[in-house]
């Protein structure tokens, strides 16, 4: 049982799903109301491909209820949600017994940077509206300074290795 995501609609579901089908498990998957598309069509891929309709099927429904009646069915093996920490949780806390999971909740993926970095240079993404990043001090004891950039640091120096 997969939920997923609308900001990777495609990539997700095929995260989701593929590893199931391929280990030989059907797979039924819940898309994000915003963008079902993407995965309206790849089910229809995988079905033209050969995949039985049954080894892999849509579900696009809004509704909490039906979702925590998919989630505890005794049925489900596996899982596997990417989206809000409110639902992800409180849908976990219905799964049948013995069933397992894998969340993956969304966030403000801060980013530490070190107190050398260039924060101009560092931004270079148009999702800097959605995360946040800090800027480390480089003395001890000093609070970190909240930029407007959310650019990836690759590569911290040394000292920065150990937070």
């Amino acid at each position: 049982l997969a939920f997923s995501a609308f900001n990777h609609p495609l990539n997700l579901i095929v995260h989701q799903v593929f590893p199931g089908v391929a280990a030989g498990y059907p797979v039924i998957v819940k898309p994000a109301e915003a963008t079902p598309l993407s995965c309206m069509r790849l089910v229809g891929i995988l079905h033209e491909a050969g995949l039985p309709k049954e080894w892999c099927q849509a579900l696009l429904t809004s509704d909490l209820d039906v979702s925590g009646k998919l989630v505890s069915d005794p049925r489900v093996a596996f899982f596997s949600f990417i989206g809000s920490a409110r639902v992800g949780w409180m849908l976990r806390s219905q799964l049948a017994p013995g069933a397992r999971c894998s969340l993956e909740h969304g966030g403000a993926a801060p980013v530490l940077m070190a107190s050398t970095t260039r924060a101009r240079s560092a931004c270079r993404c148009s999702a800097c509206s959605r995360t946040r990043a800090w800027r480390v001090r480089s003395r001890k004891g000093s609070p970190p300074v909240p930029l407007r950039c959310a650019w990836a640091i690759r590569h911290f120096p040394t000292s920065m290795r150990a937070l």
